[in-house]
Formats: C-alpha cells, sequence, structure tokens
C-alpha cells in the first residue's frame, strides 16, 4: 500500500517543515527543517513531537516483543539542495523506535543501515550496501528512557564513484532503507532490524530550492520494501589429508546455512547469486600441550615479545618448523608476521635442527590431560579467547568490533589471502574487509597432496608411515540448494554431502526439520577455502626434549559475516531482494597435525624387518645393479670420449687430405717447370 504525504504547516520555534504518515504496523515520518547547521544536536523526541501527526501513545514500551517491534519512526531529508553551494548541511537521519528498551552501544562502528546504491533501468533496486551511523541523541525523559534514538547517516562513495548526495535525482529523491543493525551493550555482534521501506521525497525546504523565497513544497511518499529475513548459522568442513599444498596443511571449507520461503522461489524463481561481506583475518600461532606444567609456566608470558637473552632464559623453550607466512621448514619463520626480532640472531643452525624458536605466541591452551595428538579445540572456545584477550595491543585493535580485539592475535600483513585455486583468485580476497558477489553457476575444487605430488614425494616426505594424501573433492558449488537424501544416512555420511563438520550435523538437521515444516528451503554457502597449517612443536625443558606432546597451528577467521541481499533468477529475469540478517562469526575448530601421532613400536619394527627382508632378496641382485647403475654413470661418458674420437679421425682426415692435395699441386708445378 501506499502512503501519501501531504505538506504540514505545523512549526514549533525553529520554522520547521514536517511531512507525516503514521499506519499499522508501518510507521513512517518525513521531517525536514530550514538550514540549521545544530541539527545534529536537537533531541530526537522534541524532533518527533514537532509534528502534529505523532502520537507517543503509537509507541509504548513492549519488553515481550510481542505486540511492537524495532522500527523506524522517522526518515529526515534535511537541507537537500541542488545548488552545490548549498550542499554543505544536507544529511539523512533516521530516528529508531526501541520497544524493548534495549541499551544501545552508540559509540560502537558496526552501527550500520543498509540502503540501495543501484537502480535497473525499470527503477528496481539491484544492489544494497551498509552505511555508518553516527549516533546524534536518545530520549532521556524517566517516562521515555531510550525509547528512541537518533542516528545520522555517514554517506560515503560507493562502487559507482558516487556519493548518496550526488547520486539522487532532483525532482525524486529515493531512499531504499531494507534493515538497520544495532549492538546493544554486552553483545559481540549486532542485531539487524527489519524496515524495510521506500522514501521519496519531492520538493524542497524553504531557502533550498530555485526559488529561494518560496515556501516548503517538500512531500515524501512512502511504501513498503520487501526484504528477506535469514537466520544464518556457520560450520566448516576440514579435509582428512593433505593438501595440494604439501606437508602441514590441509584444505578449510567455510560456510553457512540459511533457509528462504518456498514462496519467494515460486514467485522469483531459484537462487542465483549471493552477496556477501565479512573481515577476514589470519591468526598467529595457536598452541596445544597436553603438558600442565609447560602450561602453567608459559601461560604468564603469553603476548610477550621475547628478546634473544629473555627467550634463551626461559624454562621451557619451544621450536616447530611452522610458520605463520609460509609452509614446513620456511625459513620465514614467525618473525616474519611479528615485528622486531633479528633472526640471525636465533638462527635454525643454533638449535640442532629442532626447528625455528617460538618466540611470541599470542595463544595457549591446555589439552585437561588429552593427548595433544587428540584433542580439537572448538572454534567457539578460540572466539571466546580471542574476546577477552588482553595480554598485549602492540599493533593496536582490528578495525572492527570498536576495538575489542587485539591485532596481536593476528598475522599483520595487508597482503592477499593466499589463493589456493582460480576460484579463490577470481574472488581476489584479501586480509580485512571483503565484498563479494557469489553465482550459483561457479563450481571450485579442493585439491589434495596426490593430485600435485608423485609417489617419490610422498616417499621422502612421510617414508612408510604418510597420513592421507588422496580424496580430493570437484565442482564444488558456492551456492547448494539441500535436497532430502543429503540429510539421510549417519552423520558422518551427512557431513561429507554437505562439506560440514560433523559436529555441527545434529543442529542442522533440526534446522532443516524446522525450515520444511515452515515451507522453507534449505541453503548451503560456501565463501571461502582457506589454507590450515599445523605441525608439531618440540620443546626443551631441563635439557630434556619432547617432540609428541604440543602442536601449533594456523587459521582463516571471518568476522561480522553478513548476507547484503539475494538475487533470483526466473527464466533470466533478475530479482534482488535485501536480506535482513544478524552479522554472525566464523571460527573453526583447531586440530592437531594428521602426522602427529609417533606410528606404534611395532609398525617401527616391521617397517625395518621390511627393509631388511628387500635388501635381503635384493641382495643377490645388487651386483648387477651397481653394474648397471655403473654403466648408466659412465655411458654419457663414453659417449663424450667416442664424440672426441669422432672429432679428433675427422680432423685428421681432413688434414691428410690437405696434406695430400698440397703434394699433388706441387708435383704438378714442377712438371710444368720441367
Amino acid at each position: 500500500m501506499k502512503i501519501k504525504h501531504r505538506l504540514l504547516s505545523a512549526l514549533l520555534v525553529l520554522l520547521t517543515v514536517i511531512t507525516t504518515v503514521l499506519t499499522a504496523g508501518f510507521p513512517a515520518v518525513a521531517y525536514a527543517q530550514e538550514v540549521n547547521t545544530s541539527f545534529v544536536k536537537t533531541n530526537v523526541l522534541d524532533d518527533l513531537r514537532s509534528s502534529s501527526e505523532f502520537n507517543i501513545l503509537e509507541y509504548p514500551f513492549d519488553d515481550t516483543g510481542l505486540i511492537k517491534r524495532p522500527s523506524i519512526a522517522n526518515f529526515v531529508e534535511y537541507s537537500y539542495s541542488y545548488k552545490e553551494s548549498k550542499q554543505g548541511n544536507y544529511g539523512l537521519f533516521v530516528y529508531f523506535y526501541n520497544p524493548q528498551g534495549l541499551t544501545i552501544d552508540t559509540d560502537n562502528k558496526n552501527n550500520k543501515i543498509q540502503l540501495a546504491t543501484k537502480y535497473s533501468a525499470d527503477g528496481n533496486p539491484t544492489d544494497y550496501e551498509k552505511f555508518d551511523l553516527q549516533f546524534c541523541s536518545m530520549s532521556t525523559e524517566p517516562d521515555y528512557y531510550g525509547l528512541f534514538y537518533k542516528f545520522k547517516i555517514i554517506d560515503h562513495e560507493s562502487a559507482d564513484g558516487k556519493t548518496i548526495l550526488q547520486r539522487v535525482n532532483s525532482n525524486e529523491r529515493r531512499y531504499d532503507v531494507s534493515g538497520i543493525e544495532l549492538v546493544t551493550e554486552g553483545n559481540e555482534t549486532a542485531t539487524d532490524y527489519s524496515v524495510g521501506g521506500t522514501y521519496k521525497f519531492t520538493g524542497y525546504v524553504k531557502g533550498c530550492g530555485p526559488d529561494e523565497n518560496a515556501e516548503s513544497t517538500l512531500v515524501c511518499d512512502v511504501t513498503e520494501l520487501e526484504t528477506v529475513s535469514l537466520d544464518v548459522r556457520d560450520t566448516s568442513y576440514r579435509m582428512d589429508s593433505v593438501s595440494h599444498l604439501g606437508e602441514g596443511h590441509q584444505n578449510d571449507l567455510h560456510s553457512v546455512y540459511f533457509s528462504v520461503p518456498n514462496s519467494l522461489l515460486e514467485r522469483y524463481g531459484a537462487l542465483q547469486k549471493i552477496k556477501a561481506e565479512w573481515y577476514e583475518y589470519r591468526t598467529g600461532p595457536v598452541i596445544v600441550t597436553e603438558d600442565k606444567g609447560m602450561y602453567d609456566y608459559l601461560k604468564n608470558y603469553t603476548g610477550t615479545m621475547f628478546t634473544p637473552s629473555g627467550w634463551n632464559n626461559l624454562q621451557y623453550k619451544m621450536f616447530s618448523d611452522y610458520t605463520a607466512t609460509g609452509g614446513i621448514t620456511s625459513q620465514n619463520a614467525f618473525a616474519l608476521w611479528w615485528l622486531a626480532l633479528n633472526e640471525s640472531e636465533l638462527s635454525n643452525d643454533d638449535y640442532d635442527g629442532m626447528g625455528f624458536p617460538i618466540e611470541f605466541f599470542p595463544y595457549l591452551f591446555y589439552t585437561g590431560g588429552e593427548s595433544a595428538a587428540d584433542y580439537t579445540l572448538t572454534g567457539e572456545e578460540l572466539k571466546n579467547y580471542i574476546y577477552n584477550y588482553s595480554n598485549s595491543a602492540v599493533l593496536g585493535y582490528l578495525p572492527t568490533k570498536s576495538g575489542q580485539i587485539s591485532a596481536d592475535l593476528f598475522a599483520p600483513t595487508e597482503e592477499p589471502i593466499t589463493a589456493l585455486n582460480a576460484w579463490d583468485i577470481e574472488f581476489g580476497r584479501h586480509y580485512g574487509y571483503n565484498c563479494f558477489e557469489f553465482d550459483a553457476g561457479d563450481t571450485f575444487d579442493m585439491l589434495t597432496y596426490d593430485d600435485t605430488h608423485s609417489g617419490w614425494d610422498k616417499f621422502w616426505d612421510f617414508f612408510l608411515f604418510p597420513p592421507k594424501t588422496d580424496g580430493s573433492v570437484h565442482n564444488i558449488e558456492p551456492i547448494y540448494k539441500v535436497k532430502e537424501n543429503d540429510v539421510l544416512g549417519s552423520n558422518a555420511v551427512i557431513a561429507g554431502n554437505l562439506l560440514m563438520n560433523v559436529n555441527d550435523v545434529d543442529d542442522f538437521k533440526a534446522y532443516y526439520s524446522n525450515a520444511i515444516q515452515n515451507g522453507e528451503t534449505v541453503f548451503v554457502f560456501r565463501f571461502a577455502q582457506t589454507d590450515y597449517l599445523s605441525a608439531p612443536i618440540a620443546y626443551t625443558k631441563d635439557g630434556k626434549t619432547y617432540t609428541d606432546k604440543a602442536y601449533v597451528a594456523s587459521e582463516n577467521v571471518f568476522m561480522d559475516f553478513d548476507i547484503i541481499h539475494l538475487t533470483f533468477n526466473r527464466d533470466g529475469v533478475y530479482k534482488v531482494i535485501p536480506a535482513v540478517s544478524n552479522p554472525i562469526d566464523v571460527v573453526g575448530d583447531i586440530s592437531a597435525p594428521l602426522d602427529m601421532d609417533e606410528p606404534d613400536m611395532w609398525l617401527i619394527i616391521l617397517g625395518v624387518l621390511l627393509v631388511i627382508v628387500l635388501l635381503v632378496i635384493f641382495a643377490p641382485l645388487l651386483p648387477y645393479l651397481l653394474q648397471g647403475i655403473w654403466w648408466l654413470i659412465c655411458l654419457p661418458f663414453k659417449g663424450l670420449a667416442a664424440l672426441v674420437r669422432l672429432i679428433k679421425d675427422s680432423i685428421d682426415s681432413w688434414q691428410r687430405e690437405r696434406k695430400l692435395k698440397k703434394q699433388e699441386k706441387q708435383k704438378q708445378k714442377q712438371n710444368k717447370e720441367v
């Protein structure tokens, strides 16, 4: 239903012109003022009351949320003018109705509003983007404390190179608002509230139009904007084999799942595209140990950057071939992602080949006595540690979460996130903020060790006891529609079908069942493939070395992951629906290296016996084998000698012929003289 606003003449103190509409379930007010540079500072409740149409009885508190839901009580286009000289005071303001009386963290950087930034030829929004919100005021009267919040929308340049001000048409300024995200105190992520509405402003407030002396002609039409609310859950899939990157590496697949009403699919067609955003970082070294003494001693040093002398004075000294930015046995070591250590002062040669000294460790976890080889640190435990870490912040804080998360926990690099295949290269993910649109028609692969390594590589890397090195997965769809057959069988089978963590399957089955009952279709959205790196730690204590009681790992994490909009496709006709979904943090588990377990003694004995048996079997053939090897070694030299002889014989033959010809000429000359 379209609600038309007509110009009203109600003014309070500041010569205000107001247009307004209030309807059941979709309240909206379009409020405008004469040029006033202090408008940011005016009180939210005073602004609302300045309209004769505003009725405070329409906005009661409702602690249960059963009757009244959070919404936009007022949307303001302030002091718009097509004249550049008068655009200095232009701004958009949103008035948030907060019936549950939630305490909003007004300084949080994650308070945002989502608006359309691109339109098709027929006027339908085709792209949406988030804009920051600047807190202006809150209702503070005792009877209405916290009931209303006023924010200014912070304009910025979008992908089209234009700001909101540059994009709007002077004859009709259109603003499509799909949702508003606000962080309440005590919460780590924002809550996204569906406030879908299209606001079309025509005319000008007094002093801003072509005729500066004309009275205000501002009018606003408001229509409801279709949105889709998504309950987004995360999961991950770590392959149980060595990846194509080699020893110590595994493939990680990061996914979310959600459900879409069947009515949308029937009306607009198949789900074709998903636009999403997130902040991506790679952890520093995450250390896990089963040694309680080691943990109790070293936990006092988490977040400490050691000088060479300080490191040497530790009772426990840790080493590993792992590196945060490279692979196993890389010469970069941890100093690459930390700041100030001169690697030459702690060279690998000084420590008898045990690996690189671990000189800084922001993460340290105890297994509770369980074997490190069998212990997995859950993503939830790791996420809680990240939020509660306060030991150091030398590198400052991440540009998200309003300074909650120390950057010391992550590799400080601005380089692009390492692409594992063409699919990643296409989307070009990088450190920090990412925003991409994915198409259901794209596919990608997760390759294992055997795809890029030979049998000899495997022998030299793992000797007789290699971990699993095969099992590649090909043609993975980033947007996957879950079918009934996908959720049949054991949890392990379902996890393999859908490429998800087996520990998430029970929750997923309950989610899927509920969605089916509600007439919804479930989709799995695979948005990133990354490298998981894990390696054993060797450490010394009182001159004794331990090699199988601890490990170190690193993985990518995704903060404030959020779906922006969905695109549906019916016979080539595309429809973009903005999504209302709470941002989530996607943090995977930390698991032991695949080759963490030392082989059992009987396997070692069996291997040695096998080598002896092979030597016995092939001993009679050894002289012939050595003779053949010697023949092969000598063959190129014999060939070279033969070539030299051939060249020498050719030269000798040429010289003899030349000498004979010369003698023949001399004889002929002598005969002529006679």
